[in-house]
């Protein structure tokens, strides 16, 4: 187990895990089992025994680890999906195209609920742990790493509130990545990495981004706590959800391109 939390919360993370297994767009929860230390392999070993290092100190005691496993995603890593689909995108239909990155931001906020419904917080997410799907013709968006997630104590208080502003912050930011990454296709991953930490840190949404998408700017900024006034209550996983089904929806429906969103080559699809 993690340091700072009891056998008892480990358990209780065990059990939120489970409640995510119908999840589509979460790695879902496979077993959880208790190994002594002496039998993990030995790169494992000393982060244990480095955790548990106050609880050996104690006059008879003891250390176990507690190991969880999910699924293994057999998909694409979304970094390496996009490029490939940017590469061999000169025959491909604007608008689908452009609807199916519209819908993987949906999937994002949809597992993020999905986790606070669990009664978890993600606590990190990143663009690099999310997988594309395939099942059939259509593709999914999956996060990995759900064996990381925290239980939220308690569920109310502010501390948790909190907990659960930042990963919405988190998958705001990521989805800031995802756009980005389609409207400026010469964005590399530094680039992405810092126009997230300024979104992150200050609520900055990059230009080519207010201009080609501006609705989903201002969405984002509204997640992250950001109005026209300054600071405001952000979005709950289930709100940015929903604002973003709502948007690909008017974007599905309304196929015209913006005036000067050229910038974007989904531009005319997603812009409303």
């Amino acid at each position: 187990r993690r340091r700072g939390t009891s056998a008892r919360q480990e358990l209780t993370r065990v059990r939120c895990l489970g409640a995510l297994a119908d999840s589509r767009h979460v790695a879902r929860y496979v077993t959880a089992w208790c190994e002594e230390p002496e039998h993990l392999p030995p790169a494992l070993q000393a982060q244990v025994m480095k955790a548990c290092g106050p609880a050996l100190s104690k006059e008879g005691g003891y250390c176990v680890a507690l190991l969880v496993q999910t699924e293994l995603c057999q998909g694409t890593e979304l970094g390496t999906w996009l490029n490939s689909r940017k590469s061999n995108s000169v025959d491909a239909d604007p608008v689908s195209e452009a609807a199916l990155i519209l819908t993987f931001a949906e999937h994002l906020a949809k597992a993020c609920r999905e986790i606070h419904r669990a009664g978890l917080v993600r606590c990190d997410f990143r663009f690099d742990s999310l997988s594309v799907v395939q099942v059939g013709k259509s593709h999914s968006l999956k996060v990995g790493g759900a064996g990381l997630a925290c239980v939220v104590e308690g569920g109310t208080g502010q501390s948790e509130d909190a907990d659960r502003a930042a990963d919405v912050l988190g998958a705001a930011a990521v989805i800031l990545q995802i756009l980005l990454f389609t409207c400026a296709p010469t964005s590399g991953a530094h680039e992405l990495n810092s126009a997230a930490e300024a979104f992150r840190l200050h609520g900055q949404v990059p230009q080519e981004l207010e201009e080609a998408l501006p609705q989903n700017a201002a969405l984002l900024r509204r997640a992250a706590g950001i109005g026209k006034g300054g600071e405001e209550p952000g979005l709950t996983a289930a709100e940015l959800h929903t604002e973003l089904k709502r948007l690909r929806t008017v974007a599905s429906a309304s196929p015209h391109t913006k005036p000067g969103a050229h910038s974007c080559k989904f531009a005319g699809a997603i812009a409303a």
